[in-house]
């Protein structure tokens, strides 16, 4: 009997777990973690809503991150450069060192499309810098940004050795850098292993 009491304590406190982790959440400036429901209604910006509340839009004067489920997106507000007010942007690597990223869409008269990605870091702190861009100019020379870079990752020399090594200044290269400074791990070796777990 208290095998089946305990058994099925464990599946609520998991089923628990999982539904908090799905969940969409805000962040407030005071730091405290919100359960709420985020939309974005027909041509309006991001509004939350918490339980028993209204809906109320997204701003970085009260709120400094949010989370939404359904897109597995992560988002923070974040000082570029030497900006006075935040931006929320995407996270893409959270941890000691974070990733931001932002993808601007032009539209032309014609009816065509393009974007262009921006990578900003950050560490330590809620301000970030412009890394890597796929856009025709950047605030700083390539080799400006490779430098920040390596000076960001230079306190964890396998990190450091690696990027030194390789010399690469890719999307893909910088986030498993980021990922294994942040972790121990390379993105590639996390996908692996789950691959090996989906398997069971």
């Amino acid at each position: 009997m208290k095998i089946q009491v305990l058994f099925t304590f464990a599946m609520l406190l998991s089923l628990m777990t999982y539904a908090q982790k799905k969940s969409d959440y805000i962040i407030t400036n005071k730091g405290d973690t919100l359960i709420c429901k985020i939309k974005r209604p027909f041509l309006s910006s991001l509004q939350y809503t918490l339980p028993g509340d209204t809906a109320k839009y997204l701003n970085t004067d009260s709120i400094k991150g949010y989370y939404i489920a359904k897109d597995d997106n992560l988002v923070r507000a974040v000082y570029i450069g030497n900006k006075k007010k935040p931006k929320f942007i995407d996270v893409i690597e959270n941890g000691p060192i974070s990733l931001y990223q932002i993808v601007n869409t032009h539209y032309s008269m014609y009816g065509g499309a393009s974007s262009t990605t921006t990578w900003y870091i950050g560490k330590g702190s809620d301000r970030a810098t412009e890394l890597k861009t796929n856009a025709l100019f950047a605030g700083k020379s390539r080799d400006e940004r490779k430098n920040d870079f390596a000076e960001m990752i230079k306190d964890k020399p396998n990190v450091y050795e690696k990027y030194m090594a390789e010399n690469k200044f890719n999307f893909n290269f910088i986030q498993n850098l980021v990922h294994l400074y942040n972790t121990g791990k390379l993105l590639s070796e996390e996908k692996t292993e789950a691959k090996k777990d989906d398997a069971y």
